[in-house]
């Protein structure tokens, strides 16, 4: 396997990763500023949520703006890759969302983990401050929780994120940390990368 344009890079690349996370961190929070945290959008309860408003400024383009706002990480991902490995790297960090080389207990994994936090979540919310929180938005109609699952986890959080975090700044991480320090790393600055929806009372 070419290692330029794999999992793993032949150094690390310091440089790169800085205007990696400048791109990442710039797309989306210039975005979010403008459409969040100005009150031009108000998001009461997370966005993609019915509750979400968009006062006298709806439109295609303002509601395509906020669907294209978290998607800096994965501008920045394809953006390096192709000034560095140029076409072969583009196509093969494309290639990796959709390996179907996949062992079926982490795809057990993958389908399960969100559910499993949210309950985990719940229990100890309710151990906390004696509050029972809904696991699913619409309880009496469950089913209507797995097409918002597949649209947020898999098309808006993989394709938005998943393509700069995991596919571009942890393998060339991981080329001077082991997995474990490298994961770290990236998990505290991706979730400074979120801070912003905080502010807005998402999370």
């Amino acid at each position: 396997m070419d290692v330029s344009v794999g999992y793993k890079t032949k150094a690390f690349e310091g440089r790169n990763l800085v205007f990696f996370f400048l791109v990442a961190f710039g797309w989306t929070w210039i975005w979010w500023w403008v459409l969040f945290l100005s009150g031009w959008v108000t998001v009461p309860a997370g966005i993609g949520s019915p509750e979400a408003e968009f006062g006298d400024v709806a439109s295609p383009i303002i509601i395509l703006l906020v669907a294209l706002s978290p998607f800096g990480p994965t501008i920045g991902g394809f953006v390096l890759t192709a000034l560095n490995e140029g076409k072969a790297g583009v196509k093969a960090l494309w290639k990796r969302f959709w390996n179907l080389n996949i062992n079926w207990k982490w795809l057990l994994v993958i389908v399960l983990w969100w559910p499993f936090l949210r309950l985990i979540t719940n229990l100890v919310g309710q151990v906390v401050d004696g509050q029972s929180y809904p696991l699913l938005t619409n309880p009496d109609q469950f089913w209507v929780f797995i097409p918002s699952l597949i649209v947020s986890t898999f098309i808006n959080g993989g394709m938005s994120e998943e393509f700069g975090w995991r596919g571009y700044a942890l393998p060339r991480l991981q080329a001077r940390f082991n997995g474990l320090t490298a994961s770290l790393i990236l998990g505290i600055i991706e979730g400074m990368w979120h801070y912003p929806l905080i502010i807005i009372g998402q999370w």
